[in-house]
């Protein structure tokens, strides 16, 4: 019996572990190897984005047209406006920093180093006694004067009562009268350099001179001369002489690039002188035009010499001597009527004997 209940229970057990495994599943081993997730792998064909289409090069801006020129504006006031006077008993000065000159009272010699100058009415610059005129190598002067002073009769860029000297390699540009266009009355006369009764030496240097009144005047400018003197000298350097223009209804006139009373010699340097038109209107009277007018010897002994007269003007000539010697210059003597050039040989234009 005891047999029998022990079969019994042993299957009643059998019977309840099968029914459990029938009522929960197995539940799946979640080991790495067996449960990865599949991969998600990119489909191989997937399309390749689009390239960006690059984008249409910006249409070039129109250059801006250019901005009309501005009204040129003033052009600024110059450092020096009042005359300036050296000498024998003037003390030595040194403004070189400052104004662009000094002067050196042993010496008698005034240096220009960036000397920039006008003055309204007459002398610029005023030298008593002999003075060398030094311009410093390298550096640009500027010498305006216009108006009128009546007891120097005009205006002068340089006046100088003894001989002068002018060296140095530097550049001095004069400005002599109110050289415009307008019709201006500046004075009795302009001079650019004048030592009257001495003698004027160039030995080195540029030198500029405008002198006169461009666009010509009413009777009163009656002498124009960029340098005045007894005797001229040109050993060196470079000069260059230009006047305006001379019309005088009552009056005579004078307009020369050089007046030498006594004699002008050229050793070397270059010269080249153009001058205006001299004109009497309504009156016959006395006129003189020359490039160079010397009351006694014209002598080219080297160098260059070239000078011209100004168009259309009947009484123009290029030298004006009591003796003429050209040696190897190069002269051009002004245009008649015209306007052909003729040469010196031609005494229209080259008056031998003044």
């Amino acid at each position: 019996m005891k047999r029998i209940s022990s079969m019994l229970l042993s299957a009643l057990l059998i019977l309840s572990l099968a029914a459990c495994g029938a009522d929960t599943p197995d539940t799946p081993d979640t080991t790495a190897a067996d449960t990865a997730a599949p991969e998600t792998t990119a489909p191989a064909d997937t399309t390749a984005a689009p390239e960006t289409t690059k984008a249409p090069e910006t249409t070039k801006a129109p250059e801006t047209t250019k901005a009309p020129e501005t009204t040129k504006a003033p052009e600024p006031e110059a450092a020096v406006t009042k005359t300036l006077t050296f000498g024998v008993g003037v003390s030595s000065v040194d403004e070189s920093a400052k104004l662009g000159y000094k002067w050196n009272m042993s010496t008698s010699t005034l240096t220009l180093c960036g000397l920039d100058m006008k003055v309204e009415n007459g002398v610029a610059i005023r030298l008593e006694g002999d003075a060398t005129l030094e311009i410093a190598d390298g550096t640009v002067n500027t010498i305006v004067t216009e108006g009128v002073v009546m007891d120097d009769l005009g205006c002068y860029g340089i006046l100088c009562t003894g001989d002068l000297t002018v060296t140095g390699k530097g550049t001095l540009n004069i400005t002599a009268g109110n050289y415009s266009d307008l019709l201006t009355d500046t004075g009795v006369t302009a001079y650019g350099i004048a030592a009257k009764d001495k003698t004027i030496t160039l030995e080195q240097g540029t030198l500029n001179i405008l002198c006169g009144t461009k666009g010509g005047n009413d009777a009163e400018l009656r002498n124009i001369q960029g340098l005045r003197a007894a005797n001229v000298l040109i050993d060196g350097g470079k000069l260059t002489i230009e006047t305006g223009n001379c019309y005088t209804t009552t009056k005579g006139a004078f307009l020369d690039g050089i007046y030498a009373t006594a004699s002008y010699v050229q050793e070397g340097g270059d010269v080249t002188i153009t001058i205006g038109d001299c004109e009497v209107i309504g009156a016959s009277v006395f006129i003189e035009n020359l490039a160079v007018c010397s009351d006694g010897a014209f002598t080219v002994k080297g160098g260059s010499f070239t000078a011209s007269c100004g168009p259309n003007t009947a009484n123009g000539k290029a030298v004006g001597a009591k003796t003429i010697d050209f040696g190897k210059a190069k002269i051009t003597a002004g245009a008649d009527a015209k306007g052909t050039d003729a040469s010196y040989t031609d005494q229209k234009y080259v008056k031998a004997v003044y």
